[in-house]
């Protein structure tokens, strides 16, 4: 069964599909998704949740910015999500939120990092098919808090991760088969790098 849940039109919209139908193009057509004018002007968090068919998320016709004030974005089991085309705001530092299974999102196809530029904290958790992070997290150029917990695949963290300026909190959890991260990115009395529950992995 479909749903179109808001907890409240000015503060969070979540959408949820299943298995059988493109519910994030029903959204489209029969709800008027892009709300007044193209936009919605103070909507603070959006959740796209198990919406299993859901490919591209396409820009509005229109000028301006669609969510000027979204703080906090949700993708929970959006396993073809591979193309975003809408740019989401950079003027303060938005939570993206990637859990369970998104494996197009989490790989080198992702079309449309770079339209996530604003992105402060970025939170990964239950990504089982996560083996090493994509290389498209290099536009994240605000990134300062970096969330991974619970992907039992996730191997190794990549060299060019420490080379993010901005990235200031790392914390990596219930990683099972992590056994290698940046020299630079170990835990040290002098940083806010945090690793435990990864066995593999000697600090």
């Amino acid at each position: 069964m479909n749903e179109w849940v808001t907890t409240h039109p000015s503060i969070q919209l979540l959408l949820q599909g299943d298995a059988k139908s493109d519910i994030f193009e029903l959204q489209l057509r029969k709800f008027k998704f892009y709300g007044d004018g193209g936009t919605f002007r103070s909507l603070r968090s959006l959740i796209f949740s198990e919406m299993l068919m859901l490919e591209r998320w396409m820009k509005a016709k229109g000028e301006g910015a669609m969510f000027p004030r979204l703080g906090r974005l949700m993708l929970i089991q959006c396993p073809k999500f591979k193309e975003l085309h809408v740019r989401l705001p950079s003027q303060w530092r938005l939570t993206l939120s990637v859990w369970l299974n998104n494996d197009k999102l989490l790989s080198s196809e992702f079309v449309g990092w770079q339209n996530l530029e604003g992105v402060g904290w970025l939170e990964i958790s239950g990504c089982e098919e996560l083996r090493c992070l994509p290389p498209g997290l290099m536009h994240l150029e605000s990134l300062e808090w970096l969330e991974i917990s619970r992907c039992n695949n996730l191997i190794a963290l990549p060299d060019w991760l420490a080379q993010l300026k901005s990235l200031v909190y790392l914390t990596v959890r219930d990683c099972t088969r992590l056994s290698f991260i940046p020299e630079r990115l170990k835990p040290s009395s002098h940083s806010n790098y945090r690793i435990e529950g990864c066995p593999k992995l000697q600090l």
